[in-house]
Order: C-alpha cells, then structure tokens, then sequence
C-alpha cells in the first residue's frame, strides 16, 4: 500500500504551479510593457544555445524541450529555481502572450499519487477546472496531460501540463495561453510535448 506525505508532496507541488500563474503574468506584462524589436524579439531554433538549459547539479538530468519557432527565451533570472526553460511568442496584437516552460522538481510515490495532490492543489480555487487527459509519447518516454482551466484579469486562461515522473523526479512542462486562443497554438504546444528530452549528460541541442 503507498503512504503518501501530503503535506510535504503539496508544499513541492505548489512551487511549481505558484510559478506557473507567475509566467502568465511575465508574459502579459512582456507583451504590453517590453519594447519589442523584431531582431531581438523573434528567436529561431538556430539561435537555440546551451543558455537555453542552464548546467543542472551534477545529480540532476540534463532535459530540455523544442520550442516553436520563432518564439522568445525568457530571461533566466526571472525564472524559479526548479524552471530549466521558459519561452513566450511575442505578439504586439495579443493582450496575453502563450508560454511554454519546464520544471523539475523531487517527488515521493507514484503518478497516481503524485496526480491526486496537483488535482487537489488545483481545485482548491473554485475558478480552476481540472482534469486529466491522455498519455503523450516524448522522446523522454510516456507521460500524462493535464489541462487547468482557470481565469484571469485577461480573461479565461487554459494550461495543458505534461508530467513524466522518473527516478525520483517530476519533469513538468507547461503550456498556457487565452483559452479563445488556444487551438491557434495546439499544434505547436504538441510537439513541444513530444520533443521532451532527458539525458544523462549535457548535450547540445538539435537544430
């Protein structure tokens, strides 16, 4: 029988998710707010370099995830220290721009469990809708989707969160945009999914 430690798994679980309605917020503001210049806004996969994945602990995976094309890295000093990876697509005409982000952070228990505490965490706002969808094949291996509904001074906000527990850990990468927009970015938020990657060293990433 598994003995889950709750409050502990939420404490963990809620960093992360605390970080994720943060991101929304970042991106809001970066579409308003942030002077915006074509060379230095727009990134491609080409421009994609080692800054993109800082260096892990030495005990920890190097992972990462293919963002779209022509979407923004965040600066990493805005980032938690459990998110590797975070990326916006700039749009001036967008009032909130879709982000994509990957954290990682240890977990005790199975998927099962692990599941159960973010559907509780999540569902303790009453504006949030949790559920769980299907399993994703990434190049990392099998992991399950989640979406969140929830909502925010922009409007309605959907999140579709990828997690893949391994040896220990939680691999969670988040996708978030205006729910009246989100089949816009469906396809690219998939194979971002799909491209998620965990190696045992540092590599460099594909083009």
């Amino acid at each position: 029988m598994h003995t889950r430690k709750p409050a502990s798994a939420a404490i963990k679980i809620t960093m992360h998710f605390i970080f994720s309605i943060l991101l929304f917020s970042f991106a809001a503001a970066f579409c308003e707010e942030a002077p915006i210049e074509e060379s230095s806004a727009v990134e491609t996969q080409d421009a994609l370099t080692e800054e993109c994945a800082p260096i892990p602990e030495e005990s920890e995976p190097f992972c990462y995830f293919i963002p779209p094309k022509g979407w923004a890295m965040a600066e990493p000093n805005l980032l938690g220290p459990q998110v590797k990876m975070a990326f916006v697509k700039i749009d001036k005409k967008r009032k909130f721009c879709p982000s994509l982000n990957l954290a990682i952070e240890k977990v005790e228990g199975g998927l099962n469990a692990y599941l159960n505490d973010v559907k509780v965490i999540h569902e303790q706002d009453r504006k949030n809708h949790w559920r769980k969808l299907g399993k994703v094949h990434t190049l990392a291996g099998e992991a399950q989707l989640t979406e969140i509904d929830t909502s925010s001074h922009m409007g309605a906000v959907r999140m579709l969160q990828l997690i893949l527990l391994k040896e220990g850990r939680a691999y969670i990468l988040t996708a978030a945009a205006l729910k009246e927009d989100f089949c816009d970015f469906y396809q690219e938020f998939q194979s971002a999914f799909r491209s998620l990657t965990i190696s045992e060293k540092k590599t460099s990433l594909p083009n």
